[in-house]
Order: C-alpha cells, then structure tokens, then sequence
C-alpha cells in the first residue's frame, strides 16, 4: 500500500513553488520617473499655425474681444449715473409685470418722448432677470459693443477691405464709443448700430443671391432698427451709396431693392415726430434755416471727433447757428462741395 506524502515536505514544494518578492535596489528607487521635455517655441508655432488653419477666423476674433473686456470691464462696476435715474428707474413699465403691453401699445406711458420700444423691452427683460443692479445692464451693453464690433469686422471682409481688423479695432476702442456703452440709457444707440449692421449683412446675402426670405430678413432687421433709434432711416441711402461703390452706378434695380425701406423708414419716423412733438417734452424751435445749419456744423463736429476724439466733453457749448451770419454757412457750402 503506498504511503501518503508527509505534510512537511509537501509544505516545503508549496513554498519552493512559489516565486520570491524582488527587492529593488536602494540605486533603482532614488532614479527619478522620465518627465516630458517642455514644448520649444518652434513646437508651440507649429500648434499655433496648425489652429490657424483649422479655423483662421479664431486668433482674430479672440483679439477683437480681448481688446473690448481689457478696455470696458471698468464698466461692469459702474452705477446709473443722469437720464439713466430719469428714463430707466422712473419708468413704470419697466417695473410693471405687465410692463410691455404699455410699453409697444400705450407710449404715453413712457417718460421717453421717442418710439423706441425695442429698447425699453430690453430693460423690461433685464428687470425680470437681474431688478437695478446696474452690472447687468453695463454687462448687456458692453456685449452689445463686442457684437457690433464682430459684425462690423464680418462687414468689412465681406467688401473686402484692407486692413479689416484695424478697422473693427480702430472701432472698439474708439474713445466715442464710451458714452454709448457706458451709459446705460445709451443702449437705443447700441441695438440701433446692431440692427444697422445686420441689414447691411441681409442686403449684400440677397444681393449674392436674391430671395424672397433674404429679403424679408432684411426688412425685418431694417424696421427693428427703426424701432431702437431713428438714426437708422439714413440706412436705405447708405445702401444705395454701397451700391454705387460697388458698381460705379445706381441701377434700377438698387432703387426697386431699397424703396420699400425708405418708405418703412419714412412712415416710422413720421409716426415718431408726430409723436414726439405732440408731447412736447423737449421743444425745439429752430427754424428750417437754422436746422440746415445745425447739421451741417454736426456733420464736421463728428467727423473732427472721428480723426480727433479730443476733447470730449460731457456737455458742449453751444453753436453759433444765426442764418444770417454768412460763415455759418461755409460748413454746408464745404459739405456740398465735397460731395
């Protein structure tokens, strides 16, 4: 009969069987993991110029908002400061749930003489969001800022312009662009430029490809303008000075395309006067003479603020706009003779 295996020496195989712990040498323990050697300036311009191609629109843009948040995030801790206490904090609509209705259907109720109701929604729409804490409302503009600034840099590669970026730069930080972003009632001037910049955009898409809702976008852009500011009727005859520009001539066709915006433009800004006037919270009573005058001088008080943004006060002097004063008219005389 076979005899069974002794536990000892069957413990003894068990052990010798398995395989023994290696122990690290003190040298191996104290060597350092292989760390990654950093990127040389010659690889991250790779990277660079690797991004570019993928998406060359990206470092300029970046650049543009840059320049915008180093230039205006002084504003976002800014208060309400004049016409911001009169126009925005007095105004009940703006308060009120129910605040729209009034806003679009009964003006009157309005402190602001003007139709603009696309601006006070905006101000309704933040009162339900964030009630007067002023950041939000500068936080609104200086967005508003950036995006006119965006669409203008578009606007200017559409028609290929050199120096493209220069000039939405240029525009950014233009120093008379301070008030309108900085001052929080100054938002009629902001969407107005938005919606400006907006149509021009739908103009040229249908003039590449003409369609009926191309078009129709365009008149929509054109008449929220109306509704933010009434600087924006001048935009059907900026359309047409594009059109020549363009082309060297104003064809029928231009007419055809921007006649209903002048009549748009006309209607809206006539309801507006008569609005305006028949409230007669601010009367000016200059006379037709006068006003020629009045914009003239305007016309190269804005373009010397153009090349020469100094000085800017907050309130100006007032023009000498006597008509019968020859020199005042040289303004409107050198204004024709230039055109």
């Amino acid at each position: 009969m076979a005899s069974k295996p002794k536990r000892g020496k069957q413990r003894g195989r068990r052990v010798a069987a398995s395989p023994s712990p290696v122990t690290p040498s003190p040298v191996a323990a104290a060597k350092p993991a292989a760390t990654a050697a950093p990127p040389s300036a010659a690889g991250l311009l790779a990277v660079l110029r690797d991004a570019m191609r993928r998406s060359p629109h990206a470092l300029p843009l970046a650049g543009l908002l840059s320049l915008i948040v180093i230039a205006f995030q002084p504003a976002l801790f800014a208060g309400f400061v004049w016409d911001d206490n009169i126009f925005l904090l007095d105004a009940k609509p703006v308060r009120a749930v129910d605040g729209l209705l009034d806003i679009w259907f009964n003006p009157a109720s309005m402190v602001e003489g003007h139709y603009w109701p696309l601006v006070y929604s905006s101000f309704w729409l933040e009162h339900k969001l964030w009630g007067y804490n002023a950041a939000g409302y500068h936080l609104t503009n200086v967005l508003l800022h950036a995006a006119n600034t965006v669409l203008l840099w578009g606007l200017c590669r559409r028609l290929r312009l050199p120096g493209a970026w220069v000039i939405a730069a240029l525009f950014a930080l233009h120093p008379t662009r301070v008030e309108p972003v900085v001052w929080v009632i100054s938002r009629k001037d902001l969407l107005g430029a938005l919606f400006y910049l907006l149509c021009t955009h739908a103009y040229l898409r249908y003039q590449a490809r003409p369609r009926m809702g191309a078009y129709l976008v365009m008149v929509a852009w054109f008449v929220a303008g109306m509704l933010s500011k009434s600087f924006v009727v001048t935009l059907p005859a900026a359309l047409l000075v594009l059109a020549w520009w363009q082309e060297g001539r104003v064809t029928r066709q231009d007419l055809m395309r921007v006649a209903p915006l002048f009549l748009l433009g006309g209607l809206i800004t006539a309801g507006d006067l008569w609005f305006y006037f028949g409230r007669a919270i601010l009367a000016f009573d200059f006379t037709f003479a006068e006003r020629f005058v009045i914009a003239a001088k305007a016309l190269w008080a804005y373009a010397g603020q153009l090349l020469l943004p100094y000085p800017l006060p907050v309130i100006y002097p007032k023009w000498d706009i006597d008509p019968a004063r020859w020199w005042n008219w040289v303004p409107l005389i050198s204004a024709v003779a230039l055109a």
